[in-house]
Formats: C-alpha cells, structure tokens, sequence
C-alpha cells in the first residue's frame, strides 16, 4: 500500500531522495502519504455515517490484514511507534518530529548549505569569490555525497 508506493517512487526518482524533502522544506513523500492517510481513516472511524465508522472499525481491528485500510493504519502507527488504538494521535506535528529526530545530522547540514547555496543561485543572497558556475558545481558534489 503506502510502503510499495514508497518503494516505486524512489526507484523512478533519479534524485538524491534523501536531500530532497529538507532542502524543499516539505515531508518526504512517504510520511506525507502517510500523513493525508491518518487523517482519511480519522474520518471514517469518526464518521456520522454507521456503516463507514463500522467498516473502518472492522478494517483497522479484525480484518487488518485483508483491508487497505487496516494495512495502512498499521503501517502509519509502526512507522510512528503508536498503538492502532492511537492512531487518531498522529498529526503532522508529530510527524514532523519523528522526520527531523531521525534525520542524520549530516543530511541536515547538508540540505542547510544546498539551501544556502541555492539561495545564491537564486539572487537572494550574495556570495561575491564564487562565480554561478562555482556554486553549481558545489551544489552538484553536495548532491552526490
């Protein structure tokens, strides 16, 4: 479900995956997918509708396994360290902070001095010993690492 997409995502992406989402300032792909997906089966467990709460119920606690919504609740509250039963717990606030707590220190720095260097390329800030080929190449060898 939300796993293979990740899966097949990264396989087509030709960039440095890892890079990507704190330089851009966004989730990575797949916590985002992850995130819209908690909070679809957050509405359908508090759905008005009894049919729709009773079949996210049955999908998340008894047919788990054979549902794509009981897949990716488990999948979401694993990827998280949370109990099924506070999957509605998981926010993008929380989210975020499992992203930035097991972000390598080094990626981190990284994407800082590629935002930086994209900053200059940009014109929003000034580097005046570098010429723009000099900060493209140090963006491309950032990128590579």
């Amino acid at each position: 479900m939300i796993k293979n997409f990740g899966v097949f995502y990264a396989s087509q992406c030709r960039t440095h995956s890892v890079l990507l989402a704190p330089v851009s300032g966004s989730l990575p792909l797949l916590d985002e997918l992850a995130c819209h997906c908690v909070r679809f089966i957050g509405n359908c467990l508090d759905s008005e509708n009894n049919v729709v709460s009773h079949v996210a119920r049955y999908a998340m606690f008894s047919g788990r396994t054979c549902s794509p919504l009981g897949l990716n609740a488990q999948f979401c509250c694993g990827r998280y360290n949370k109990a099924l039963n506070d999957l509605q717990n998981i926010s993008k606030t929380s989210i975020w902070q499992h992203v930035r707590s097991s972000q390598s220190q080094s990626v981190t720095n990284t994407a800082n001095v590629i935002a930086e260097l994209l900053m200059v390329k940009s014109g929003y800030a000034v580097l005046p010993i570098w010429s723009n080929f000099e900060v493209d190449r140090c963006i491309e060898e950032l990128c590579l690492l």
